[in-house]
């Protein structure tokens, strides 16, 4: 059985042995990991977490709001 925490990005595997759960193994950030039933297949645990998608830069400079439209007095 496994427990996966996504905010801790933890992982804790555990196996039923005689009538009781015991803990095999406990991974965390990007740990390479082979839990069964998976053992031949060992994978990165970190893969398994959305990694933030990057913002696109922001322009450089000063940016002045719009003038606004004014009327001079008429000449006259």
């Amino acid at each position: 059985m496994w427990f996966v925490d996504p905010e801790a990005q933890t992982l804790e595997v555990f196996e039923l042995r005689d009538a009781h759960w015991s803990l095999l193994e406990t991974a965390t950030g990007k740990a390479e990991v082979s839990p069964p039933p998976f053992g031949a297949a060992p994978f990165n645990f970190g893969d398994l977490w959305w990694q933030s998608v990057p913002q696109p830069p922001q322009p450089s400079g000063v940016h002045e709001p719009a003038a606004t439209a004014t009327q001079s007095p008429a000449a006259g």
